[in-house]
């Protein structure tokens, strides 16, 4: 006879589960795919309303999904209904997904309530380049609740080493488990996406997929393209430029892509991918590209390796082992590094391009799988226990 599992108890607790989340939405709505699998969890995911909210629950799994209205400044989202409805509601264990929001007084509040534990995943929230944003928002939130609620927290997931020191940079010696995000293993989709024309048939598809947002290095890269189509006009004439995503305070955005369309005929909006679009993305495009300045680890750099897409990036994406396994080509985060970076991509041979795709998905494969999950749920349950 099986001996019967306990039932655990999960609340996960973010502040968007939409596009607006950007990865950070992404990644718990692929753990709570995978933990829905498990019949020894029970999920309930509790966040802030959004415009799509209502789309956004159909890419999550069939869980109570709890959505609050929120108040004052949206980068805070402040939200009585959320905190309310908390200090009303038992769980075993909360998972808590990013920091600097009103979120993690609601969990921080309703720890102390039922005396439950709770771990939290920052998403590279206290990496440098962040923390010198808004510094003086970010002083207040860490002094009335924010650095309590880290020190509080049964341990604070990293996603690699690099965040794990920044972490404890801030918050001084802290109990860390280093696990990087993932990515379910997915069938390549056939077919063209829906931003796809016959003219892009005989041209070499750059891709830049996710958040555009100034972090990103998007102004950076259309100063790059537009470098290197001037630079070289068979450039000019053989790629094309693709970007996918949703517009996050990223002013000029549209109008630059406009211009750049009109002169050179080589750029395109492709507007938010989602599902077997996003995947057909990357499945149609030659190379990957991301010129962020700043991540935790790229849900989108997972995604295009999954798929076998090859990959440019810089440094600060923080997977360094990409550019050991030769899965992806280092860029710089200045527009001149990058224009030097797309002149010298023309060259790149074929069999090479193919050795990329190749060691992509074997990174993907032995690195970035959905076991990650599996022994996070381990993880909870065992914290759970006290």
């Amino acid at each position: 006879m099986k001996a019967k599992v306990e039932k655990l108890r999960v609340l996960i607790l973010l502040s968007n589960i939409g596009t607006a989340g950007g990865g950070v939405s992404e990644v718990a709505r692929l753990y709570a795919h995978e933990w829905k699998k498990d019949d020894s969890l029970i999920l309930e995911v509790v966040s802030l309303n959004s415009d799509d909210v209502a789309e956004a629950k159909t890419q999550w799994p069939d869980v109570t999904i709890r959505t609050f209205k929120s108040f004052g400044p949206a980068r805070f989202g402040a939200s009585w209904g959320m905190l309310w409805y908390l200090m009303r509601h038992d769980y075993d264990v909360a998972h808590i997904h990013g920091i600097w929001m009103f979120h993690v007084f609601a969990a921080l509040a309703w720890s102390k309530r039922f005396g439950r534990p709770y771990v939290v995943t920052p998403h590279g929230m206290l990496e440098p380049w962040i923390l010198k944003r808004s510094r003086v928002l970010k002083w207040a939130v860490s002094l009335l609740f924010q650095t309590k609620f880290l020190r509080k927290a049964q341990f604070i997931h990293s996603l690699n080493q690099k965040e794990s020191d920044d972490i404890q940079a801030f918050l001084g010696p802290s109990d860390i488990v280093i696990a990087p995000n993932f990515v379910p293993y997915i069938a390549v989709p056939s077919g063209r996406p829906d931003w796809w024309r016959d003219t892009f048939e005989n041209r070499k598809i750059l891709l830049f997929l996710g958040r555009i947002h100034d972090k990103k290095g998007w102004r950076e890269l259309l100063a790059a393209w537009e470098m290197a189509c001037v630079r070289d006009l068979d450039f000019s004439h053989k790629h094309q430029l693709v970007f996918c995503g949703w517009v996050d305070a990223a002013e000029g955005f549209q109008s630059e892509i406009e211009r750049l369309s009109n002169k050179y005929g080589n750029v395109v909006f492709g507007g938010t991918q989602r599902g077997t679009d996003k995947f057909r993305s990357y499945a149609v495009s030659d190379m990957f590209i991301l010129p962020s300045k700043s991540e935790g680890l790229p849900m989108t750099v997972l995604e295009a390796w999954s798929v076998g897409c090859s990959v440019m990036m810089t440094r600060a994406c923080n997977l360094p082992d990409g550019f050991e396994s030769k899965a992806a080509i280092e860029i710089p985060e200045d527009a001149e590094g990058i224009c030097d970076a797309l002149i010298a991509w023309q060259s790149i041979d074929n069999a090479t391009i193919q050795t990329m795709r190749a060691n992509g998905h074997k990174i993907h494969a032995h690195h970035y799988g959905p076991t990650i999950a599996a022994d996070l749920a381990i993880e909870l349950r065992r914290v759970s226990r006290g």
